[in-house]
């Protein structure tokens, strides 16, 4: 199941909007800062069962809605019902396949309304639930694991090592994460390094949520990190290295 904390912001949202944000028409202007983003992206925490390119997809319209794929004609019939009190226009489509299609409203780097239309051997339906996308990078067949740097870490320019302590919500009893862990660095441009963890799929059966207590993950840079910036790429876009969590 997606995350359900983000409910009372939706809320508000909902409250909010009533018509399409302003520069519906027109892409998100953050698809400016990365433009040559490495990784698709999902809105499926775990394994992720539709992907899409973050950069094509919000630096597009965002007018889904006005589309004549069935999918997207489903959309509009759905919004406009009667007791639906979604935002009716400023919709992005993610994609389908051949039993589920995907689509979000809101605008980068917030949390987004997520909608999501199903069919089996029929027409596309949608559930009256809807729930939360961040955009998170999928690595390989999994989507990446959010890191925050371990209390009182420092970067400096010649940092090498750092720690981190993972990000993880699925419960997976007494495994050791640290231990399944692995991370990938790619160069965005010539003032920001990426880093982007992912974890090995829990096995399966029933996993206790109590977690076990590790040290903070430490991690070798690529060389020292000199006068670069570095970032989590688990997600799009990219969130500065801090001790905070997002």
């Amino acid at each position: 199941m997606r995350p359900r904390h983000f409910l009372l912001a939706l809320t508000l949202v909902l409250v909010c909007v009533s018509a399409a944000p302003a520069g519906a028409s027109k892409g998100d202007p953050l698809t400016k800062l990365w433009p040559n983003w490495p990784y698709a992206a999902t809105c499926d925490l775990t394994a992720p069962v539709l992907s899409f390119n973050p950069v094509a997809v919000f630096s597009g319209p965002a007018n889904a809605e006005l589309g004549t794929l069935p999918a997207k004609v489903r959309l509009r019939e759905f919004l406009a019902e009667p007791d639906n009190k979604l935002p009716q226009t400023g919709w992005r489509f993610l994609g389908q396949n051949l039993a589920t299609a995907e689509f979000i409203h809101g605008s980068l780097p917030s949390n987004f309304i997520l909608l999501i239309a199903h069919r089996i051997d029929g027409p596309w339906s949608f559930s009256p639930e809807y729930g939360a996308c961040t955009p998170t990078s999928i690595i390989g067949t999994r989507s990446a694991t959010p890191w925050r740097l371990a209390p009182r870490e420092s970067l400096k320019p010649a940092t090498r090592r750092v720690r981190v302590r993972l990000q993880i919500s699925e419960c997976t009893g007494w495994r050791s994460i640290n231990a399944h862990t692995h991370v990938a660095f790619r160069q965005l441009d010539s003032k920001h390094l990426l880093m982007t963890t992912w974890t090995d799929p829990v096995p399966p059966g029933t996993h206790s949520c109590v977690k076990l207590r590790e040290r903070p993950l430490s991690v070798n840079l690529p060389g020292a990190l000199g006068k670069r910036k570095l970032l989590d790429g688990g997600s799009y876009p990219p969130i500065p290295a801090s001790t905070t969590s997002g």
